[in-house]
């Protein structure tokens, strides 16, 4: 099972994106890449909203990935 496939049963694993005020935007770390999702706690679905190199600047993107959901 990879990481990914874990999200729908533990969506919890992933740490929260320094980036982002939201609590419910996590992301998981693969390689170098950045898997970030949105937890979506009233319909109990997980959302991943991009997949993103580690060395881009997420932070002065606009508008945010998880802000476009």
């Amino acid at each position: 099972m990879t990481a990914t496939e874990k999200l729908s049963d533990h969506p919890e694993i992933g740490r929260r994106v320094p980036e982002a005020d939201n609590p419910d935007v996590r992301e998981l770390i693969f390689h170098s890449y950045r898997i970030i999702y949105l937890m979506q706690q009233d319909n109990k679905q997980t959302l991943i909203v991009t997949v993103v190199h580690g060395s881009r600047d997420v932070e002065g993107q606009e508008p945010k990935p998880w802000e476009v959901v």
